[in-house]
């Protein structure tokens, strides 16, 4: 095995140090926040653009400290973990790429799943709001009525746009601001539909009964779409993986031969090329399996 008991013992220490780091962080963050914010301003301007669409139990300056501390701890296990001075470095710079790549990806998996959640709701919240219409509501009225009648995120989502009417903003601007900060095609057409007959007049029932049916025919389409390609986006996944849970096992089991990799010119070649081909082949299987509708 490559790892020794001296090699384990320096790692608790590592973790412990590293809890250590992230205890004081939650202690002192509002002292901290005064210290990262001027460094991290662009940073931390972008998280709270990206927390406006989620529902985290995490604000965005505390997010950010949680960033810095993994850096922090995936330096140390990089230098932990390897075996010679290239190899310590090359893991002391890679971990905390892949630590800092890994958050992203987790708020960029929350904002699907949410705008994922949204768009299911959204056909139900238009025929709410439709039916509302028929029955003798106003606009504002069948948009209050979704609030209470509909669940998160569309009661939420919906709430803000009322909200941002009651402080005097015109309806149609609440609306495009909207459309904008979700960036969904389905609820940029429902304020196109609305603004145009704000503006040219019409019944506004009709148009959102055959809006409603126009998405979920879309839906319909997507999701036989989604069974064909299933098999390919899985293949795809398998592939690109498995060499790299591979990797891992065999630097575990054999650390001295395969650090070559990453300490010879060629295993760095190697490395490079596969890294290189195996991008291509993901990117060619996603254009494959998506289709647009």
């Amino acid at each position: 095995m490559g790892f020794d008991l001296n090699t384990l013992i320096l790692l608790l220490i590592a973790f412990v140090s590293s809890a250590f780091i992230f205890l004081i962080i939650a202690i002192f963050s509002k002292q901290l926040q005064k210290l990262f914010d001027p460094l991290f301003e662009k940073h931390l301007i972008h998280l709270e653009q990206e927390f406006s669409l989620l529902d985290m139990p995490m604000t965005p300056r505390r997010f950010l400290l949680f960033q810095i501390g993994l850096t922090i701890l995936l330096v140390v296990v990089g230098i932990i973990v390897g075996t010679e001075i290239i190899t310590r470095s090359l893991f002391a710079v890679v971990f905390p790429i892949l630590g800092i790549f890994s958050t992203k990806l987790y708020i960029t998996i929350m904002k699907k799943q949410r705008r994922k959640k949204f768009d299911e709701q959204f056909v139900d919240a238009i025929s709410l709001i439709s039916n509302a219409v028929k029955s003798g509501l106003s606009l504002m009225q069948s948009l209050e009525l979704a609030v209470q009648e509909m669940p998160d995120p569309i009661s939420y989502e919906v709430n803000l746009v009322i909200q941002t009417t009651r402080l005097g903003i015109a309806i149609d601007v609440a609306l495009g601001e909207w459309a904008e900060r979700m960036a969904s095609p389905d609820l940029d057409i429902f304020v196109t539909a609305v603004v145009i007959q704000r503006q040219t007049g019409g019944n506004l029932s009709d148009i959102l009964d055959i809006l409603a049916s126009t998405i979920r025919q879309r839906y319909k389409i997507q999701g036989q779409i989604k069974a064909l390609t299933a098999q390919g986006i899985t293949s795809a996944y398998f592939l690109v993986a498995l060499p790299i849970i591979l990797g891992i096992v065999l630097y575990i089991v054999q650390p001295e031969t395969t650090s070559l990799l990453f300490t010879h010119k060629y295993g760095l070649m190697m490395v490079a090329g596969s890294a290189l081909m195996m991008s291509i082949g993901a990117f060619i299987v996603k254009k494959i399996v998506t289709i647009d509708i």
